[in-house]
């Protein structure tokens, strides 16, 4: 193995709190979420817009994204599910980069937070050039948009 490396970044999703504890402090309801066809869906009772899709992960990426075009800039790769606890608070992925990299997704599922934990392996020869990953969050339900009005609503 010629490189290993660790990714850790946590996404917070924040939701409108309804339930009241024994101090009186508003507790929000609790999230769920699911990883089909390429999507990460987080639903939630409290969450603006009942769920939020991310294209998760869309790409894999080169530096220099700036400077040259998409196509130049992915990494094709696919992604499939390895895992679901039981109880549906665990996910686990596996990403495999068309140079080689595997990169491993442990997505934990807190009451009002998502934990997202991902290590990359380059097993290979070769230096990798993927530099970073996107997700693409399709934000027009958690906005109150329609696809069919959301540039009407909120232009360019």
């Amino acid at each position: 193995m010629r490189s290993l490396l660790v990714f850790a970044s946590w996404l917070l999703v924040t939701v409108i709190p309804t339930a009241v504890s024994s101090a009186g402090e508003k507790a929000p309801a609790p999230i769920a979420a699911e990883w089909k066809d390429n999507y990460l869906i987080v639903r939630g009772k409290d969450l603006a817009g009942g769920e939020l899709r991310t294209n998760y992960l869309e790409a894999f990426c080169r530096p220099g994204s700036t400077d040259r075009p998409w196509g130049g800039t992915v990494i094709p790769h696919k992604t499939r599910k390895i895992s679901t606890s039981k109880n549906g608070r665990e996910i686990h992925l596996e990403s495999v980069l068309a140079d080689g990299v595997v990169v491993t997704h442990r997505i934990t599922v807190g009451d009002d937070e998502i934990d997202f934990r991902l290590v990359a392996k380059n097993s290979t020869k070769k230096d990798s050039l993927a530099h970073w990953a996107q997700p693409c969050s399709r934000v027009d339900k958690f906005t109150g948009a329609d696809p069919k009005n959301a540039r009407v609503l909120y232009p360019d």
